[in-house]
């Protein structure tokens, strides 16, 4: 793959030439917290009105059929959204 100069080329670059090996343990050890932290939220959350509201809102203006171009969204029996919805 052949890189250009800047910033956001050399984030590319050492993304795609990492090693777990090579990120520090502490790094690592907070990655899985937040991780952990995220799943449990979202856990958390999903049985309150505004998760609903914004739930169903989701569903209703984001929903898609498209394997290909579509996200599924956590908590509602496998069903897709579409990637601009996933961002919300």
């Amino acid at each position: 793959m052949e890189y250009q100069s800047g910033l956001s080329s050399k984030a590319i670059k050492w993304i795609h030439n990492v090693q777990y090996e090579d990120i520090p343990f502490e790094a690592l050890h907070e990655a899985k917290r937040a991780l952990l932290d995220t799943i449990g939220n979202g856990i958390a959350g999903q049985s309150t009105q505004v998760s609903t509201i914004a739930h169903n809102f989701v569903l209703s203006q984001y929903g898609c059929s498209d394997y290909h171009h579509s996200a599924k969204l956590w908590c509602s029996n496998n069903k897709s959204i579409s990637m601009c919805g996933a961002a919300l």
